[in-house]
């Protein structure tokens, strides 16, 4: 599934793009709202619920002269275990920039409702935003059981990243 949508929150005419793969239940492209309902009432109840949903996410600022991309991030999502909202990244990294723009409350999107798993990916963000020169960050992460993350990737594994989320 690929989902565009303006990130009007951040200045420059910036668009989110999300490329997600999943064997998630799923009643808005196939009609068993059965499996989704027992999914979900699962969730609700924190039965721990095999799934999968790997997302693919970029983020551009379209008001320059060429489109610069200010976020590149692959997470994947295993071990659901309750009915948690997906957009809930206040606090995780200590950037300011950073934070604003992951602090995306559409960020969970269609699975807006798959947040409560494993959560773990591979963030890049330009903290200039587009605006100015480029201010990179990046970083590992997992979100849950417990949030960590290591700063610093190398840079030749930043570059492949970024190309990996463009292509999608």
């Amino acid at each position: 599934m690929v989902t565009h949508y303006p990130r009007e929150d951040l200045a420059g005419r910036c668009v989110a793009i999300v490329t997600a793969f999943h064997d998630l239940p799923d009643n808005a492209v196939t009609e068993d709202e059965a499996a989704f309902a027992k999914f979900a009432s699962a969730l609700r109840r924190g039965i721990p619920t095999p799934g999968m949903l790997l997302e693919v996410r970029q983020v551009w600022q379209l008001a320059g002269p060429q489109p610069r991309l200010i976020e590149a991030t692959v997470e994947l999502t295993d071990a659901f275990d309750t009915f948690t909202p997906r957009h809930v990244f206040e606090g995780t990294f200590p950037d300011e920039a950073v934070q604003a723009i992951t602090a995306d409350v559409t960020r969970g999107g269609h699975f807006e409702y798959a947040g409560g798993g494993a959560r773990r990916g591979i963030i890049w963000c330009d903290r200039s935003m587009g605006l100015g020169e480029p201010r990179p960050w990046s970083a590992v992460y997992r979100l849950r059981p417990e949030r960590e993350f290591g700063e610093a990737l190398d840079p030749e594994f930043v570059e492949a990243l970024k190309q990996f989320v463009s292509r999608l």
